[in-house]
């Protein structure tokens, strides 16, 4: 404490005080509260509102064998309501706003009430949990213009910039913390699946969620989504979801109704040092392919395995996470050519790519298990491009996986099945459909053989 004293003390002195700025001439103060005016209206509180349903507390409802005399393992739930709050922001004078898609998950009613205290009622007009991003629509009256906040390019932002967190911490009402951008391209938070996020040491606290952070302009250059904590509330450390890609999200969805993702149709792996000094490359600096799906937009393009990304339309590619970012976040991705900077047998060339849309998950590949066996209430899936690229296989991997666990059957039979599981075989019955999958368990038995891999590991167990 001793060494701070004279340090807080020579700061103060060497500040101009207020009447010495008069007496120079000099009226002002150092003030971002022309940024706050500019951006503070389109910032909302937005409460909701949720049904949860909580089943009666009695550990033998987890047996199956007790589960079996309430009605066939179906118990009466109660419903308790449950409310939570967060924030969110306007983008358009017609009231679409964007918040985080766990303020608005599951709610019954989605209230928001502007910074002068008018209240209104919201929709939601779809929902990138990938991302945690939620669009809104609010109720409007006939003729009615919506204060609104407008973005900045979140590719030009450096470490250093001046950030400005507006938001409603803990119900308090509409706040503003100032701080700086600590870290760029922040992929390995855990957050999501696509998004390099913004970390700012702003104070964000719970409530700030959906969120502005705003430059010095006050122009979004992201929206607050979560924090790094071990208390529960702010330690300098949170994180945006950037403006670019929040953009890409909000026109996808505003255009098509939905989120439609560009891909690659393509796997690779960061340029370590060593492996650029065996590239012939100058630095590590890249995305260098190790599988490239055929008929995907890369193999239709002429890529290669064994070739480097080395920029996408024109921006660097650092690593496998600013390509991704970059591929999510590019405006008007899709259907168009967008060049590729690669390095291929020691030289630079230029490939146009046409992305196509990222093959969606269908439900029809989907079956949830019942009956008296190892695997009653799991849920299975056919494997496909984009749900291989969600657990980290293989883009080429097909057969079925557990995409949800039984935990009541993985007690009652021992049998540890984990999403991500791929099933081999059933009872001397190899697994590649749903079909098979089915057919395998229709008949009861005393003993069960299930073969199924994870990871790089194969596993044959016997369970009865």
């Amino acid at each position: 404490m001793r060494l701070l004293i004279p340090l807080i003390f020579s700061l103060l002195m060497s500040v101009p005080t207020q009447a010495q700025n008069r007496a120079n001439g000099q009226n002002t103060r150092a003030s971002f509260a022309a940024a706050v005016d500019t951006v503070a209206p389109a910032v909302v509180n937005i409460f909701t509102t949720k049904r949860a349903k909580r089943r009666a507390n009695n550990p033998l409802l987890d047996d199956p064998f007790f589960a079996q005399f309430f009605n066939q393992g179906r118990v009466p739930v109660r419903q308790r309501i449950e409310r939570s709050l967060g924030s969110g922001v306007i983008v358009t004078e017609d009231g679409f706003a964007v918040t985080n898609n766990h303020v608005v998950k599951d709610a019954t009613d989605i209230q928001i009430v502007f910074a002068d205290g008018q209240e209104r009622q919201a929709k939601i007009v779809n929902t990138d949990p990938k991302l945690d991003l939620a669009i809104l629509k609010i109720e409007q009256n006939q003729g009615e213009k919506f204060p609104f906040a407008t973005f900045a390019d979140s590719d030009s932002l450096a470490v250093g910039d001046v950030a400005l967190a507006i938001g409603n911490p803990f119900g308090m009402g509409q706040s503003v913390s100032m701080g700086i951008v600590s870290a760029l391209d922040r992929g390995s938070v855990n957050l999501t699946q696509y998004s390099n996020f913004i970390q700012t040491d702003a104070a964000i606290n719970p409530g700030n969620s959906g969120g502005a952070l705003v430059d010095s302009t006050g122009a979004v250059i992201g929206i607050n989504t979560a924090i790094f904590t071990k208390t529960g509330t702010t330690a300098g450390i949170g994180f945006a979801v950037p403006a670019n890609i929040v953009q890409a999200v909000m026109r996808s969805i505003l255009t098509t109704g939905r989120v439609s993702r560009p891909w690659l149709g393509a796997v690779g792996q960061d340029v370590t040092a060593q492996l650029a000094t065996q590239l012939g490359l100058n630095a590590p600096q890249g995305v260098l392919l190790n599988e490239v799906l055929p008929n995907g937009p890369a193999a239709l393009s002429g890529l290669e395995v064994g070739d480097v990304i080395l920029t996408l339309d024109g921006r660097n590619v650092k690593d496998t996470r600013s390509l991704n970012q970059r591929i999510v976040s590019t405006p008007a991705m899709l259907g168009q050519q967008v060049p590729l900077n690669i390095w291929r047998e020691g030289a630079q060339r230029t490939i146009n790519i046409r992305f196509a849309a990222m093959p969606e998950r269908r439900k029809s590949d989907q079956f949830k298990l019942s009956g008296h066996h190892p695997l009653a209430g799991a849920t299975v899936e056919k494997l496909s491009p984009a749900l291989n690229l969600e657990l980290n296989l293989p883009l080429e991997t097909q057969g079925i996986v557990i995409i949800e666990e039984s935990r009541t059957q993985r007690r009652g039979f021992g049998l540890d099945l984990r999403r991500g599981d791929l099933l081999l075989e059933i009872n001397g019955t190899t697994i590649t459909s749903l079909r098979e999958v089915q057919e395998s368990l229709v008949s009861r038995r005393k003993g069960w053989r299930i073969s199924y891999k994870r990871g790089n590991r194969t596993y044959k167990v016997i369970v009865g």
